[in-house]
Formats: structure tokens, sequence, C-alpha cells
């Protein structure tokens, strides 16, 4: 009697089996789904074993697919200085939306750490922000939504908004500004949101902000 008739399921086994392709990592055989969950697991506790991992998978198409795989590629090369390997990553990749915050701070830190190592002393403020507008997001890890001082300006709109109608938010109000522009109640910048306000709509006949805001 033929097993594939009393056994109609191992064919798709055999078709789980075909996807969860072995890789051979210095001998060992891994699937993808682990390899993922290596580097995951190496990003948040050992970066210079990330490297030497990263360093070691083979240059297999399936590998240099992976979304996670791809990221884990840029934060490698990041933390070994290797800056034109993050940017050839970022630019030539496609990433999900939910990374895109996360990689826009490593490309904006790659520039930063370039810059550093070119001029012998870490960017201020200012020559940070002439560095993002001139190495600007590309489309691969940007919704195409303007920054103005490392904010979208959707955000800024809504903060202003809010301003011309309070100018004493509440706790409550505090948090509803959060959640609408995804924006932390306490910043690195800035200690509360109301400072967020405060700092986008000061009077400019009183002070000529506008004019730092470009």
């Amino acid at each position: 009697m033929n097993n594939k008739l009393d056994h109609p399921d191992d064919d798709n086994d055999d078709e789980e089996i075909v996807e969860q392709q072995i890789i051979l990592i210095n001998n060992i055989p891994l699937t993808i789904d682990q390899i993922i969950c290596i580097c995951q697991v190496l990003q948040k506790c050992n970066v210079k074993k990330l490297e030497k991992f990263i360093y070691d998978l083979p240059n297999e198409s399936i590998c240099n697919k992976n979304e996670s795989i791809i990221r884990a590629r840029a934060i490698a090369a990041y933390h070994s200085g290797n800056f034109k390997q993050v940017y050839e990553l970022l630019e030539t990749n496609a990433f999900s939306i939910k990374y895109h915050q996360e990689l826009q701070s490593l490309w904006n830190n790659a520039h930063y750490k370039e810059h550093e190592m070119k001029r012998g002393h870490p960017p201020g403020a200012v020559e940070k922000y002439r560095i993002r507008k001139k190495y600007q997001f590309p489309r691969t890890i940007w919704d195409g939504e303007e920054y103005v001082y490392c904010f979208k300006e959707k955000n800024r709109r809504i903060l202003k908004e809010f301003y011309l109608k309070c100018n004493l938010p509440t706790q409550e109000d505090k948090l509803k500004l959060s959640n609408e522009t995804q924006l932390t109640v306490v910043q690195s910048k800035f200690n509360v949101i109301n400072d967020l306000i405060l700092y986008f709509v000061i009077d400019s006949r009183m002070f000529p902000i506008s004019t730092y805001l470009v």
C-alpha cells in the first residue's frame, strides 16, 4: 500500500522541511529562524559576538534577503566602524515601518561618528543639524514626511494647535498628546511635553526662533 495515501500530511511536512533551509555556520547546522534568534539576542547582550557571528554567515541569498539579518548586519557594521556598509545596507534594502525609527537613529549616528573620526571631536548640536540636513534618510527607512529639529512636521503642527488652545497642559493632556504624536512624555532633549510645546510656539515677535526651525 502507498504510504503517501495512508499519510496525506507527509507532503506538507516535506514542504515545511524544505522551507526551513539548513545553513552551515562553522559546521553548525542552523535554520533561518535560529539565525534570526541568535542575531536578536546578540544585538541586546553582546555586540562583539554579533560582529563575529555576522562575519561567519555565508553569503547566501536567503541570508541577504531576510530583513532581520540585514538589520543585524547594519548594526554589526556600525559597531565595527564600517559606516560605508551601514549606508549601503540601509539604502539598498526596504525595511518595515516598525523598524524605521531604529534605523534612522543608526543612519544619523553613523554620520555623527564618521564626522567625529574626521574632525577629532564629536559634533555639537548645530553640526548634527547640518549633518542631518546634508544626509537625509533614504526612502527605504523613511516615509517621506519632513522632519524639523528631529520631529515630524505633523507632530509639530499638533503641538502648535494644542498650545493655541491651552498653554498649561494637564497630565491627561500630555498623555493624549503623547499618543497622538508618538512622542514620549519625557524626551531626551526636553523635560516634558509642555517644554516641547513652548519650544515650537514662542512668539516670533519676541524671539525669532522660526529662523532656527527652517
